[in-house]
């Protein structure tokens, strides 16, 4: 029986039982990477940080939590075996958010940065190649509720390498990404609300969302669950966001809608 190149067969013990599934899943696009971490070839852990070029930045899929998961499947081909991994959530309801969101994604590649519940961040994607991100939508019937499944499927030599770097850097900064997206000093929630809602800071049709603790702060933006593009100009055909480093203030080019979820992550 021969070995690869991570761990020999004697190391396939049994590990301490934890919690199942996945405690976040940040992705990003493939072309947006400046640098990519190194992977140890011994035992399979990329040890350095992921580097976005300037101007790039990740997102969260908020997917309902108890449906987000992560598997691995062993696959043959006339090449020889290789691995399938995939990385599936789902997202409740429908609105036009999920559908300009999946459609601006369809055909491109991504990477992928998810933290298992056992504390282990795994990383996927490399130098040439991204995941592949595919989607299916349902309306219900009587027993059942509108959904998206959403997947990011990825094929590689070895099993996805573990991302030890912590952190990510972008446009010079590191951001801290272990444990809870909100659980870091350096990159947090700094509000979520639902447009219309008694109290939201921002009703129907609104374009413009100010607060003094955006001064100095990027801003990660999402609206029910995935997020609205911040290109370096507005662009006349779609919703995007525009936010100046040192200015307190977020403009919606295209506004909010009521109902929507607001999510604004600083940093």
């Amino acid at each position: 029986m021969s070995e690869n190149i991570f761990l020999p067969v004697q190391n396939l013990q049994r590990t301490p039982v934890k919690h199942f599934g996945l405690c976040w899943i940040l992705y990003f696009k493939h072309r947006d990477i400046l640098n990519w971490p190194s992977m140890d070839p011994v035992n399979g852990v990329f040890n350095s940080a992921l580097v976005f070029k300037d101007g790039a930045q990740f997102y969260s899929a908020q997917f309902i939590e108890k449906d987000r998961a992560f598997k691995e499947d062993q696959r043959e081909s006339t090449a020889g075996p290789y691995v399938e991994s995939t990385v599936t959530g789902i997202l409740g309801g429908n609105n036009l958010n999920h559908i300009s969101g999946i459609t601006a994604m369809m055909g491109g590649q991504f990477g992928v940065l998810l933290q298992e519940r056992n504390g282990e961040q795994r990383l996927i994607g490399r130098k040439d190649a991204g995941a592949k991100f595919v989607w299916d939508y349902t309306s219900g019937v009587d027993t059942t509720s509108r959904k998206r499944n959403c997947k990011w499927i990825y094929e590689s030599e070895f099993p996805i390498g573990v991302y030890q770097g912590g952190n990510v850097v972008i446009d010079g900064a590191i951001i801290p990404v272990g444990g809870t997206l909100n659980g870091s000093n350096n990159f947090q929630l700094h509000t979520s609300f639902i447009v219309g809602d008694p109290g939201a800071p921002m009703v129907n049709a609104d374009v413009n969302y100010s607060n003094p603790a955006l001064v100095n702060k990027r801003v990660i933006v999402m609206a029910d669950g995935l997020p609205i593009p911040q290109p370096p100009s507005p662009v006349v055909t779609k919703r995007t966001i525009t936010k100046v480093y040192n200015e307190n203030n977020i403009t919606f080019n295209g506004g909010v809608v009521h109902g929507e979820i607001i999510e604004i992550f600083i940093y």
